[in-house]
This record gives structure tokens, sequence and C-alpha cells, in this order.
């Protein structure tokens, strides 16, 4: 499971981690604080400091704080550097730290080249079917993933607080497309749906942009 530095947060991840247990990746945020030895330092100064490390490092001829790595990305070739370390996080504890940065951002020596506007509509819609699958927990106001998969719906509870689900439950839309005449296949997307929820134009249309929505009575 990987996610964004929105759903990054303590309680979830310990959630996840010890009550599921699910494998996870999150996402820090620039602002969280990595513990080292010389003191608590936000990870946005920590990269930037490993950066400048890994430039003066490669004009000394010395060995490099990142490693280049290359991955295959609708059939080219993406470049990226990579850091891997184990680092003590405020809050999260000993993690695997990974802190990467594409070919020309800056690890090279060039300057960074723009996503294509594709990968960011994919990002874009990714983000659309995330919001669909949310749910808001009347005791603590935390929004997460409602744990559909879990059953009896009585085990679903909220990663932050701890508090159960409580009837009535939400009605988990499974949506179909229709890809030929009376033929539907399933899209590998759900819909949470609650009182006063609102359900947005993409859900029934894949063509709008991911805006105006309506309310769920």
């Amino acid at each position: 499971m990987t996610f964004d530095n929105w759903h990054t947060q303590p309680g979830f991840c310990r959630y996840l981690e010890q009550t599921l247990p699910l494998p996870y990746v999150g996402t820090l945020a620039g602002d969280d604080h990595v513990l080292l030895q010389r003191g608590p330092q936000r990870l946005a100064e920590f990269a930037e400091h490993l950066k400048q490390e890994h430039l003066a490092t490669l004009k000394r001829g010395g060995k490099p704080t990142f490693h280049p790595i290359t991955i295959r990305y609708k059939g080219e070739k993406e470049r990226y550097y990579s850091y891997c370390a184990t680092h003590r996080i405020a809050h999260f504890g000993w993690q695997r730290l990974v802190i990467a940065a594409a070919h020309g951002a800056g690890a090279d020596g060039r300057s960074a080249r723009p996503r294509p506007a594709s990968v960011l509509r994919e990002w874009e819609e990714a983000l659309a079917c995330a919001v669909d699958e949310i749910w808001n927990c009347p005791r603590c106001r935390q929004h997460f993933p409602y744990p559909c998969w879990l059953i009896p719906a009585p085990r679903r509870a909220c990663p932050f607080c701890g508090g159960r689900v409580q009837p009535p439950y939400p009605v988990v839309l499974e949506l179909y497309e229709e890809r030929q005449k009376h033929n539907f296949v399933p899209v590998s997307r759900r819909v949470v749906v609650g009182h006063g929820f609102k359900l947005f134009a993409d859900v029934t249309d894949p063509a709008p942009r991911f805006s105006s929505g309506c309310d769920a009575r």
C-alpha cells in the first residue's frame, strides 16, 4: 500500500503495521523532522544537505550519497537518484527513509525537466479515486480510507482513534464500465457513499475534470 503525506500519520501507519497488518510506503512532508545526532532537522533541509554533500563528493571523486537507478515507464527509461538509509523520524520511530530525485533535478547538476501532461493526468485520476473511498470518523473527525475489505463490518475502525465504525454503515459501490453493449466489466474502483456525501461527475463519466459534484441524499 502506498499513500501520500496526507495519509502518512503515525496512528494510521501503526494501524496498518500492527493491526491489519499490511506493508506500506508512506510519503513524508518537507516539514517532518529527522532526528539526527546533531539534533532534529526538517526533512526538506536534510534532503538539501544530502544533495549538496553528494555534489561535493562527486567533485572530489568520492563515494556518492545518491545512487542512480533506472526504471521503465510507458516504454521509456527514466533515471532517478536514490538515497536509502534507516533514520529515526519524529513520531514514527526508526524507519527506512528513501529520498529520490529525478534525473535532472539537481543530483546530477542539471536542471529539472517537467513531467508530461499525461502523467499529471494519471496522478489526478488516482487522487480522485482515493477521495471516493474516504470516510470521516465521527469521533475524532479524521478522514481515512474506509476499510471495506475487513469482514464482518463491526471489525472496521478508525486508524487514528480506534473507534469502531457504527451502523448504519456506508454503502460501498463497485463501479463497472460498459465496454460493449450490455457487457459491463469491473474497473477496479470503489465509491464509499454516506448521507450528505458528494458524488463527482467522474464517477459516471471519466471525461469531465474532477471539480463539480452533487450532494448524496
